[in-house]
């Protein structure tokens, strides 16, 4: 092997390396978002809270989708901010 391949396998090695850090802080960060969803669900909408995985993704079977569970966690997050904002404002209102 010559120095330049070296090099280059030694760059290559670095570059996936880098990729896979890369995806597991991205990982991390949606498991963060996913357990904030899910505490503000259950904490605020306990009877609505799915009792499994499996409920609470029928939509979707076989391989996991996290774009797909991270978009149904925004919703929710959505749609729990709003309902909080409208009990703020009718209990500023009141």
């Amino acid at each position: 092997m010559t120095v330049s391949e070296i090099t280059d396998m030694i760059e290559a090695k670095r570059k996936a390396y880098n990729n896979r850090l890369a995806d597991l802080y991205k990982a991390n960060e949606i498991l963060a978002f996913n357990i904030g969803a899910l505490v503000l669900t259950a904490v605020n909408l306990p009877t609505r809270f799915p009792k499994s995985p499996e409920t609470a993704f029928t939509k979707r079977s076989g391989r996991r989708d996290w774009q797909a569970e991270k978009s149904d966690f925004r919703e929710i997050a959505k749609q729990l901010n709003k309902r909080l904002k409208e009990k703020e404002r009718n209990s500023n209102d009141g």
